[in-house]
């Protein structure tokens, strides 16, 4: 039997499908995905509310079995807003790590 990944999604109003499938689409996916988090932290989202939400789709994906993109978005995303990751790598540094 395999596990209710639905009840793990995070209370978000950012829905973030289209613009994810969009990057995920893109020849330079990790770069259109760094992008992609720049972009909406310039529209004034915070970094829990962009962890949510690529959270969220993280488990989409998950669901979707497209495993290569789900790893994608742990190690280029998640990773880089919740601090889990090499300094270099910090995404958005002089916000608090998302949790």
């Amino acid at each position: 039997m395999s596990e209710d990944w639905s009840k793990h999604f995070r209370e978000t109003t950012l829905n973030l499908r289209e613009l994810v499938n969009q990057a995920l689409s893109s020849e330079g996916r990790d770069q259109a995905l760094l992008s992609l988090v720049r972009t909406l932290f310039l529209q004034s989202y915070t970094k829990q509310q962009l962890y949510d939400a690529f959270m969220n789709e993280h488990l989409r994906l998950r669901i979707e079995m497209r495993e290569v993109e789900e790893d994608l978005i742990a190690d280029v995303v998640l990773d880089g807003l919740s601090g889990w990751c090499s300094v270099g790598n910090r995404l958005l540094p002089d916000e608090p790590d998302a949790k």
